[in-house]
């Protein structure tokens, strides 16, 4: 960046989000660095633990960021349901190999730091986005913008902020966050709980999207951005078939291509699920209609000889 960034809408080359707020956390190196945005996820946390650090006095305040419409939820639901997609792509990155792994053991180191201070504020919907240099006694820079804690509002949305570096502005801004703070709850073990939770059973359709994720990951960073839009999320017991019909149709098509694949050596094994439907026949799966009584989905395999 060629000088002070002042204003920024992520168009231009010295525009840019993230590269401002890199040069602002340079700049003024010696002081304290405070955070508002209205919604986060892994993406923007692993930026600002890039860009910070972990050894700078810094306060994250977490708030909930109301939906397009007018049937907005309560704050606390609304933070409920940013953790929620939070979770999720914790999921897509917390097994290896990922290339997300290495972002989330960064996030992780810098919510160890001690200098660092998470709260989550639900008294009121939060929707002012504010990265803001020193305190109230030694106001710095505010950058005041419409860009969330995320990787596409640093990088890629079309967004708007503006830095101030008087001291009035400044000072007025860091007093609207001391304010909110104050009124906030700490939230960093909460947090870190979420994100680097004890290591259990990943579900199929997890493990499905993490797949696709390592096959297309470089197609889908290199694709022009889309604008983010809001969209209603399917109930759990409909999201479930879905996974399970995407899983039986993956299957189905691992059959037939396996069916028209060129005969390789069987192995001799009795047990082996490859030899169990004879070496002239062809096997297949489908769905079956319940899942067993434990909870895991059983499958139904066939098969057909030549006649």
């Amino acid at each position: 960046m060629p000088g002070r960034p002042s204003v920024l809408d992520n168009l231009s080359a010295d525009g840019g989000h993230a590269d401002a707020l890199a040069y602002l956390v340079s700049d003024l190196a010696p002081h304290d660095l405070s955070v508002a945005t209205g919604y986060v996820n892994l993406g923007g946390l692993h930026e600002l633990a890039t860009i910070a650090g972990p050894d700078r006095p810094l306060r994250l305040l977490l708030g909930a960021q109301p939906d397009a419409g007018l049937g907005a939820e309560l704050p606390a639901l609304s933070f409920d349901h940013q953790l929620a997609l939070l979770a999720g792509e914790r999921d897509l990155s917390r097994f290896p190999p990922s290339r997300a792994a290495e972002r989330l053991r960064e996030v992780e180191g810098f919510l160890d730091s001690p200098t660092v201070e998470v709260r989550r504020y639900t008294t009121r919907f939060l929707h002012g986005k504010a990265y803001l240099f020193g305190n109230g006694a030694d106001p710095r820079a505010a950058l005041v913008t419409s860009a969330n804690l995320t990787a596409a509002g640093l990088h890629h949305n079309l967004e708007l902020g503006l830095v101030d570096y008087n001291v009035a502005p400044s000072g007025a801004a860091i007093g609207w966050f001391d304010r909110l703070w104050a009124e906030a709850t700490p939230f960093k073990d909460e947090l870190r709980r979420l994100l680097f939770p004890d290591v259990d059973l990943v579900d199929a359709e997890t493990v499905y999207l993490r797949a696709l994720l390592e096959l297309y990951g470089e197609e889908l960073a290199s694709a022009p951005a889309a604008e983010a839009r809001a969209m209603p999320l399917a109930s759990s017991s409909a999201t479930a078939t879905s996974a399970r019909a995407a899983f039986w149709s993956v299957m189905a098509a691992s059959s037939t291509r396996t069916a028209s694949a060129p005969a390789r050596p069987r192995s001799a094994s009795p047990s082996s699920r490859s030899t169990r439907c004879g070496p002239a026949s062809t096997r297949s799966w489908s769905a079956p209609p319940s899942s067993s009584a434990s909870g895991r989905a059983t499958s139904i395999e066939h098969c057909s000889r030549p006649r």
